[in-house]
Formats: C-alpha cells, structure tokens, sequence
C-alpha cells in the first residue's frame, strides 16, 4: 500500500489507469507520405502512397489535401494538378487513438498550349469569313489570350474564333498564337 498517487484511488482507479493504458486504441498511427515523383507537368497524374504509413493499432481514414484546395479520400490515390505551382501535400491519417500528418512539397510545371488553326481555306474576295483555333493544353484551369495575324496589313484579332474579310486576292498565310496565363504559348498557321 505505499504512497504513490496510483494507490490513493484504491481498486477503481488502478483499474481504470490500466485499462487506459492498455487500450489498443491509445496507439495513434502515424503517417508516412510518398509519390512516384515530386516534380511534374500540370494535368499529369501523380501517384500518391500512404501505404507505408503505420496504422498504429486503431483502423484509421487517410486523406489528401494537395495544397490547391483540393483533397481525396483513401490511403493511396491519383491526382493531376489542373495548374502549375509549388504545393505542399499533407496526407493526415485519423483513428481512435489520435491524428497524424506528412506533409512533402511538389512542383508543377508549365505545358504550354497547342494551337490548331485548322484545314486551309479557300474564301472570296470581300466575304467574312470566319476562323477557330482549337487550343489543348492539359492545364485545365489555364486561360488564354489569342492573336491572330491576317498578313494583310490589317489590325490583328484578340480573340478565339474572330471573323475577318480580306480585301484583296491572294495567299495569306494566317498566324495564330495562343498563350495561357502562365507565359506558355503555341502558334498555328492556315493558308
């Protein structure tokens, strides 16, 4: 019966105390984050891994915040950047006995678009004729500026599918360039 503040309680408290400490759930897990690359192009996937993770002794729920406000659920998932940057993933692992978190920086870089100005046409003389530029570009939340160059000494178009009328015959050779809004551009030409 010594004099330890364990003992003061009596049988109720001992008990409860072992109970606490022996509790499988008391064991937090611990988050171990990897991916099969930390630097790559927007719009590609990247393989995300907590698979290496300690669960610790409870059953813990994983997730994902990619530093962009987006997040997955799971253990381990896919997720393709929709823009360039430097991010900080956190995987955080949740369970009875507590919360962990691993968090690892990635880069993203620039693709720039590509620009497809279509088949060659054949217009008249004084008609309107209208054009399109078809842009790809995995940065899903690029924008983009579009110029087009007549190469007939009139003001350039600023925007996707202008319409110009030329004024006198002959081959021309429309240029149009498109840029996103990180600096990344493509150019494409129809006769």
């Amino acid at each position: 019966r010594g004099g330890n503040s364990d003992n003061a309680g009596g049988p109720v408290l001992r008990a409860s105390w072992a109970i606490l400490v022996l509790s499988p759930d008391a064991i937090p897990p611990l988050a171990i984050a990897t991916s099969n690359v930390t630097t790559a192009a927007e719009g590609t996937a990247i393989n995300f891994n907590g698979a290496a993770s300690d669960p610790g002794t409870g059953n813990p729920i994983y997730s994902w915040a990619f530093g962009n406000g987006q997040s997955l659920p799971g253990q381990n998932v896919a997720y393709a950047y929709p823009d360039n940057g430097n991010f900080n993933v956190v995987l955080t692992s949740t369970s009875v006995g507590g919360t962990s978190t691993d968090t690892f920086p990635v880069v993203i870089t620039n693709v720039a678009p590509t620009a497809n100005a279509g088949p060659a046409k054949i217009v008249n003389e004084g008609a309107a004729t209208a054009f399109d530029v078809t842009v790809t570009d995995p940065g899903s939340a690029d924008t983009f500026t579009y110029v087009w160059a007549w190469a007939d000494g009139t003001a350039n178009g600023a925007v996707k599918s202008p319409s110009h009328t030329f004024g006198d015959n002959g081959v021309r050779n429309v240029t149009v360039t498109v840029t996103d809004d990180d600096g990344g551009s493509g150019q494409s030409t129809v006769q």
